[in-house]
């Protein structure tokens, strides 16, 4: 495989010796020239600030609070999984056995529905 002769490591030029040492910079921007006023960066958030208190944007009422829901869903669910419960025990032959577990249901429901719905659950 040969190489070409430009890519030879003898033709390579030498490198600058390192030296330790102050490196010397050339200034390029004039020193001492004040900012221009477009640019104070301070000054334009002052003024936008001032714009927006003038426009009452910093004048914040809370909205009215709004009616709940829960007392409503509560009466309904409340009133339709009794009405479950005691259909069933009605559909099926009445005695004193389904009776009382109807009863009993109609309790748990309505302790466990009544937990839930006002001690469990945040306002909706």
């Amino acid at each position: 495989m040969s190489t070409p002769e430009s890519l030879l490591p003898e033709d390579e030029p030498p490198h600058p010796p390192l030296k330790l040492g102050t490196a010397k910079f050339t200034m390029v921007n004039a020193t001492g020239t004040p900012t221009a006023p477009e640019n104070d960066v301070h000054a334009i958030l002052h003024a936008n600030q001032q714009r927006e208190k003038a426009a009452g944007l910093y004048e914040v009422t809370p909205p009215p609070p709004r009616r709940s829901r829960r007392k409503r869903d509560f009466w309904l669910c409340l009133v339709l999984g009794n009405l479950v419960i005691v259909g069933s025990v009605g559909l099926t032959s009445i005695n004193a056995v389904t009776v009382i577990y109807g009863f009993s249901g109609v309790l748990l429901f309505t302790s466990g529905f009544s937990w839930v719905m006002w001690q469990v659950m945040d306002d909706y």
